[in-house]
């Protein structure tokens, strides 16, 4: 046996339809012009994400009758967002899917729901003589950068009968009849139609050259998972094309889709063997998968057990540029390995990136403290390359990351799997991707001024 839970490591899914973001300010019966204090966030990738229990007054509501409102040019603006319901026992409570369910609330605002918008939405602070004449509860939001202290401000209010929503949607995702899983997002699009079987295993990717833009040039072959498990007197090895995903849960909201996934790998004579279920949230910059890896057995001390995961690219990648934080000099990707590329440090970054015409990703795989082991940069840059099963042979500016299982206790172990992308890309634009995670913006609610 062998870690198939790590297999969701490949949930870079697609998307379709391409909603439009239009300029949606709208007065809410009053008007909100003040000078108590502009915003000076400079971020606006990172999700807000509070719980219900951070929400005051609006805790205990039904989430059909709350608002999102921020102050832009001295009028409120609807701005996206959405309430995820979670379950007593800490499952959400997906909308779609077969584990799809209610909360036994029925739509309230409860302790552990979680309520989510994007930093960039945030706008101007208001005193409360500028709020909504109409709103029946209603509290503030400050959303603070821990790095340089600037700060904005949303507010959250209830209504009888409440005004419409903001109609933009930054992520929308579908799967289809055959298994298809497409998921458009403002800024990059991913599907896996060149193999149906496993609705995570991305075989397209395109960066959008703007905001909801159309089509551009599809960026990789397909993700790679291979495992070679040394246990006792056997080696066990795994690729990709033996797992299987599918989605049995799925909450799909204007600001993140958050999914539920179903594994299962590939025994023999027809052997399927079921996995836990893993979740991955998709923001419009990219995708977070929080996961567990399960080792069932301690693989031999020998260095020779591991874990590769990556993105396997084609020629399209030509041209383009990696780097990462221990080769900061940045290598050309062009399918010929040179003395460059030769000399790379290949000890375990913090994060990896490339770049180029096409725009730019950034990856970060953070592992559990015990997965301890001689962990180690995976890039390979050669056309030469057979390995297979590969749709476009050769390995174009593959890169990932391996994780060395060799004498590590068997057991569960969490890991961190989080993917950004961008169009124009310059070096340096992963600060603001790393920022996310290393010192995510703060938020807390209060009633506000007077």
């Amino acid at each position: 046996m062998m870690p198939r839970a790590l297999f969701f490591l490949l949930l870079f899914s697609p998307a379709f339809a391409n909603p439009t973001e239009p300029d949606s300010t709208v007065a809410v019966a009053a008007a909100t012009s003040d000078d108590s204090g502009l915003r000076d966030l400079n971020r606006k990738l990172d999700p807000v994400i509070m719980t219900g229990d951070q929400l005051g007054a609006i805790n205990g509501v039904h989430k059909d009758k709350v608002r999102l409102f921020a102050s832009e040019n001295g009028h409120f603006r609807p701005v996206p967002y959405q309430v995820d319901e979670r379950l007593d026992d800490g499952e959400f409570a997906y909308d779609h899917g077969e584990m799809a369910s209610e909360d036994a609330d029925q739509g309230l605002v409860d302790d552990n729901d979680e309520f989510v918008f994007l930093a960039e939405d945030a706008g101007d602070r208001v005193p409360r003589t500028g709020w909504p004449h109409d709103f029946e509860q209603g509290i503030e939001i400050t959303v603070t950068d821990p790095i340089d202290g600037g700060q904005a401000w949303a507010y959250l209010f209830s209504f009888e009968n409440p005004p419409d929503p903001s109609p933009v949607d930054y992520v929308r995702g579908i799967v289809h009849d055959n298994n298809v899983y497409y998921m458009d997002a403002r800024d990059y699009h991913i599907n896996n139609a060149k193999f149906p079987p496993n609705t995570f295993r991305p075989t397209h990717l395109y960066i959008r050259d703007d905001p909801w833009g159309g089509e551009a040039p599809n960026l990789i072959d397909a993700t790679k998972l291979r495992t070679k498990i040394n246990y006792k007197f056997i080696t066990i090895h795994k690729k990709e094309t033996e797992f299987r995903t599918d989605l049995v849960g799925s909450i799909d909201g204007p600001v993140r889709i958050v999914n539920r996934n179903a594994l299962k790998m590939y025994l023999f004579l027809g052997i399927w063997l079921p996995s836990p279920v893993s979740m991955s949230f998709m923001y419009p910059w990219g995708y977070s998968v929080p996961n567990k890896v399960k080792l069932p057995v301690t693989a031999n001390d020998n260095g020779k057990s591991n874990i590769r995961v990556a993105f396997d690219h084609n020629p399209n990648l030509l041209g383009h540029r990696f780097y990462s934080d221990r080769n900061p000099e940045s290598v050309l990707v062009d399918g010929l390995t040179d003395e460059q590329e030769e000399a790379m440090d290949r000890s375990y970054p913090k994060w990896i990136a490339m770049m180029g015409e096409e725009g730019g990703m950034v990856s970060r795989l953070r592992l559990h403290p015990d997965l301890s082991g001689q962990n180690r940069l995976h890039y390979s840059d050669d056309a030469s390359v057979d390995d297979s099963p590969d749709f476009h042979p050769g390995q174009w500016g593959e890169f990932g990351f391996i994780i060395d299982v060799s004498g590590i206790p068997k057991g569960v172990y969490d890991i961190d799997y989080n993917v950004f992308f961008k169009r124009h890309f310059e070096q340096g634009d992963e600060v603001e991707f790393l920022q996310i995670l290393d010192a995510p913006v703060t938020a807390v609610a209060g009633p506000g001024t007077a």
